[in-house]
């Protein structure tokens, strides 16, 4: 992938919503399109972008605990004001924005700061897919995980702490038994808001485990196998991750930023 542009490996086709519609309607939007963020706008120009990872550090807050989902706005959850690049950009550079700014997607506009498309790290998963390098020298060791028994608002807020979004989950006897993403614990926010009435979301938000919102299905691949297996599957099952096994150990993980911090170091994008 010589010379790319960012706008050849963006999607063209992607949501954007109005700052005032409501957090129910950009969540529909998310579903429809099959993607974790909808670019936010106002009289077409592009304000904000509002992910998963803002619902889920947001929508637990207690002043959002007694409100549903069709009454509150997007400006309210939204990242105003994001990196936003021009469409002739580097996909080199823009990888690198990305690391460097932890963020997982930046908004190419043009010269009338229209929103025309939107580059994520999932698109860099297609970049990867025929590197051959092996997981050991790409994962993350050593990876942090949680207990099935760990509550919904613990598990909040050491992804916030650690900046990440992928979390191996195990039991009582150190057996993986699932995963947890930024995905699933926006959805169990969302399902608390829109399912329980009010005045049962407090006690409720704290009774709320692992092992009630954890998706079973493990990606799970050998130390041995390759990069482009890790980005196929994860295109392939849309997950942001895959655990790293040596035999029956768990020994790293690799995730989306793991894949494009591999992908700038070797200058595959450039």
């Amino acid at each position: 992938m010589l010379m790319v542009s960012s706008y050849e490996i963006a999607l063209k086709d992607f949501p954007i919503i109005d700052k005032d519609d409501t957090l129910y309607a950009a969540t529909k939007l998310m579903e429809k399109y099959g993607l974790d963020r909808v670019v936010v706008s106002e009289e077409c120009k592009m304000v904000g972008i509002l992910t998963a990872k803002d619902i889920m550090r947001k929508l637990s807050l207690t002043r959002t605990l007694r409100a549903t989902t069709s009454l509150l706005h997007v400006s309210s959850f939204m990242t105003p004001d994001p990196i936003v690049l021009p469409p002739n950009e580097p996909l080199i550079k823009s990888c690198r924005i990305m690391l460097e700014r932890r963020i997982s997607s930046i908004p190419l506009v043009n010269e009338e700061k229209e929103p025309i498309a939107l580059l994520t790290k999932w698109d860099l998963l297609d970049v990867a897919r025929n590197e051959r390098v092996p997981l050991s020298s790409v994962m993350t060791p050593n990876p942090i995980y949680i207990k099935e028994t760990d509550s919904l608002l613990n598990i909040r807020n050491l992804m916030i702490t650690e900046g990440i979004s992928f979390l191996p989950v195990v039991n009582i006897d150190n057996r993986l038994v699932g995963i947890v993403t930024v995905d699933e614990l926006a959805k169990a926010f969302l399902e608390l808001h829109d399912l329980l009435p009010a005045k049962f979301r407090k006690e409720r938000i704290h009774m709320i485990r692992a092992l009630d919102i954890m998706n079973r299905t493990i990606p799970i691949l050998q130390q041995s196998d390759t990069l482009g297996m890790a980005a196929a599957l994860m295109k392939e099952k849309g997950i942001r991750g895959v655990i790293v096994m040596r035999g029956n150990e768990m020994v790293g993980v690799v995730t989306l930023t793991d894949v494009v911090a591999y992908l700038v170091s070797k200058d595959i994008v450039t």
